[in-house]
């Protein structure tokens, strides 16, 4: 049931401050991949903008949840292309390269032996604020983005799922398709497992949802 409390709708020019400046305050402690090869708040807070609008560029909007009320923002999500472009990754600092790799990795077992429809999205961030955290705001944004998408003739939605919290939601509640995973402990840059450290789950990921 639709929770009236929050309002989704596209990020504006009024509110992409607010949007931004929540990812940036909240996104890090969500994120094992994060958490794993040690960024921290201020090295993401200096590579985000670049990214924020790079997805402000996509033909779908990024969307933001809002409280009815006070109307301050709660939640964001980002959507992008899929298949990702990664051309640019020997050329990011190493805390972001090792994760691209890792991303890299998860996207080539799924892309050889499964050509992709030409209308593909991937969500790139979901963020919940932690104050209002676990009250179904990230499943009314996603919800309302799949709308979204259908309405503008995308066929496919995938994620790269990287937190226990993210697969139990997606792939044990909605029964999103797993097409491709790499385990945590088996990933290796150099003689490095930097993901080893993420027990909780064992592995990242692809998950896919037929539009």
């Amino acid at each position: 049931m639709k929770d009236d409390r929050w309002h989704v709708c596209a990020v504006t020019p009024k509110n992409s401050g607010e949007a931004l400046r929540l990812i940036g305050e909240h996104f890090l402690s969500g994120s094992p991949l994060h958490q794993a090869v040690g960024m921290t708040k201020q090295e993401f807070k200096q590579y985000m903008p670049a990214q924020w609008k790079a997805a402000l560029d996509n033909p779908l909007p990024a969307l933001v949840a809002m409280n009815r009320t006070s109307q301050q923002i709660v939640g964001c999500l980002l959507p992008a292309p899929f298949p990702s472009s990664f051309d640019d990754i020997e050329a990011l600092p190493d805390k972001r390269r090792t994760i691209a790799l890792l991303l890299q990795q998860l996207e080539n077992r799924y892309l050889p032996s499964h050509p992709v429809a030409e209308k593909s999205l991937m969500i790139d961030i979901a963020v919940v604020s932690e104050s209002v955290s676990g009250q179904g705001i990230y499943q009314q944004m996603r919800r309302t983005f799949e709308c979204l998408a259908v309405a503008h003739g995308y066929t496919r939605l995938f994620g790269a799922l990287s937190s226990a919290a993210t697969q139990r939601v997606c792939v044990g509640k909605w029964g999103h398709r797993v097409v491709a995973e790499v385990r945590y402990d088996e990933f290796t840059t150099g003689c490095e497992t930097p993901f080893s450290v993420i027990t909780d789950p064992a592995s990242i990921q692809l998950a896919m949802l037929e539009l």
